[in-house]
């Protein structure tokens, strides 16, 4: 099995975002900035994920994604061995 994002990425500041884990762990992302730059798709490869969800703590203020500007997904593939 495998997971991936793929992101439509134009750098600027990054929403902070808690990830809650099926076991109760909570891990917190920190908002980040970068430079702004002409959109790139990105795509990042991990091994599958427990149960698990995502919380928007905040979003950057003044920043809005634009109808032209495709979302992200994630993409999870499963298979039986």
């Amino acid at each position: 099995m495998a997971e991936f994002f793929l992101d439509w990425d134009t750098g600027g500041v990054s929403p902070h975002i808690r990830y809650h884990r099926g076991d109760g762990k909570v891990i917190d992302q920190p908002s980040t900035e970068e430079p702004i730059h002409p959109g790139v798709w990105s795509v990042q490869w991990m091994n599958p994920e427990p149960m698990h969800s995502i919380e928007i703590v905040d979003k950057p203020k003044g920043r809005s994604v634009a109808q032209e500007e495709p979302p992200s997904l994630r993409i999870e593939i499963k298979c039986r061995p």
